[in-house]
C-alpha cells in the first residue's frame, strides 16, 4: 500500500509509528516518550504546512499590485 510514498521524511514518521504500534520495533531502536514527543511535534509542523499554505499564499497574493 505505502510502496509508493515519496517523501521520505514523512515515511520516517509513518515507520515510527508503525514501531509503536507493534510490539517488536522494526525500525527504531525502540519507541519511548522521547520519539513520541518528536514524532507529534513533526507531525504539527507537517500539518501546519499543508494547512497553512493556502491561507498565507492568499494573504501574499492579495498584497500585490493589482494591473
Amino acid at each position: 500500500m505505502y510502496q509508493n510514498f515519496r517523501n521520505p521524511n514523512l515515511n520516517d514518521l509513518r515507520l515510527l509509528g508503525n514501531d509503536a504500534a507493534h510490539i517488536e520495533s522494526q525500525e527504531f531502536n525502540s519507541v519511548g516518550r522521547e520519539e513520541v514527543e518528536i514524532g507529534i511535534q513533526f507531525a504539527k509542523e507537517v500539518l501546519k504546512a499543508v494547512f497553512q499554505y493556502s491561507d498565507l499564499l492568499a494573504k501574499l497574493r492579495s498584497l500585490k499590485q493589482t494591473p
